[in-house]
């Protein structure tokens, strides 16, 4: 039988998911008459239909895919296997790619909620994770906080869970394991390698300790950054892309605002975490310090 609290995690889960994909659900029926909902919504709009592009070239047999969207033609570099996964399943069902689309949407936001509640282990902080928007959001940022993520690209959601992973897997001294998703993150979403690896130089300069442990869990990135590297420096369409993506960021208190009760709260908790678990609650605290550090670090690393 079902324990109360795995009814009350499915229930968040449920009630996240159906919550993120309400205006999927509500769009055809809400529009003004004479125009078409095309399944998406304002935050990264723009992004979907390039996505939608590598269904349709997955579903056409690619394995990598070309930026459609470019004034010149771009090469094919760029790998996401959540596409890949999307093409299949068009194919298979017969979907349209948008339908493809938010079904794998849902299917790896269901896996991420699963993986955040084994990572996290206490209902209140998985429903704060699930269902926080903080105090005044700006709403067009996918990847502020876990919500908009889920209601986003599937392939942010896939990123969340390597990086999360990721961690999981260093704590649990795997870092072999951790390895082989930080060469898939570093081939799928190379702009979270960064916080990865800032993470990890924080505790190993606060612990000096499991030097080996973070080089065998780090390393593997190099093959995805440099693959990147190469790809702008030998196409233009791909290095003009990317000089798109320079943002500044805004004044520190916007965070704050839009992490809102995450903060206060996170801060009650660090007292209380450190005698539960240290090793574990120091990864944590060196992630948001890595987190607020390269979003004020003069380089941009997307």
């Amino acid at each position: 039988m079902l324990k109360r609290t795995h009814i009350l995690v499915l229930a968040l889960i449920i009630l996240t998911l159906f919550l993120s994909s309400a205006y999927v659900i509500l769009g055809p029926v809400s529009g003004p008459k004479g125009l078409e909902f095309l399944g998406r919504h304002n935050i990264n709009s723009q992004d979907t239909y390039t996505y939608l592009s590598f269904i349709d070239q997955a579903r056409h047999g690619a394995l990598l895919f070309s930026n459609l969207y470019t004034p010149e033609s771009s090469p094919a570099v760029f790998f996401h296997p959540v596409y890949l996964l999307a093409g299949q399943l068009a194919n298979i069902f017969n979907l349209s790619n948008i339908a493809a689309f938010h079904l794998v949407r849902i299917i790896i936001g269901a896996a991420f909620l699963v993986a955040a509640w084994k990572f996290l282990g206490n209902v209140p902080t998985f429903a704060l994770l699930c269902l926080s928007s903080g105090f005044l959001l700006d709403p067009w940022i996918p990847e502020a906080n876990t919500f908009l993520t889920l209601a986003d690209s599937p392939h942010l959601i896939f990123s969340q869970l390597l990086l999360m992973g990721i961690f999981a897997l260093f704590i649990a001294k795997k870092p072999w394991l951790a390895g082989i998703l930080m060469l898939i993150l570093a081939f799928d979403h190379p702009f979270d390698v960064p916080i990865i690896i800032l993470t990890l130089a924080f505790y190993w300069w606060i612990k000096k300790q499991e030097l080996k442990s973070i080089i065998l869990t780090v390393v593997p990135a190099v093959a995805g950054l440099v693959y990147y590297f190469w790809a702008m420096k030998t196409f233009p369409a791909i290095a003009a892309w990317g000089a798109q993506n320079n943002l500044l960021s805004p004044d520190f208190y916007y965070f704050l605002l839009g992490y809102g009760l995450l903060w206060i709260l996170a801060v009650l908790g660090i007292k209380r975490a450190f005698v539960h678990d240290e090793r574990k609650t120091l990864i944590i605290l060196c992630w948001i310090f890595a987190s607020v550090v390269l979003l004020y670090s003069p380089v941009g690393p997307q």
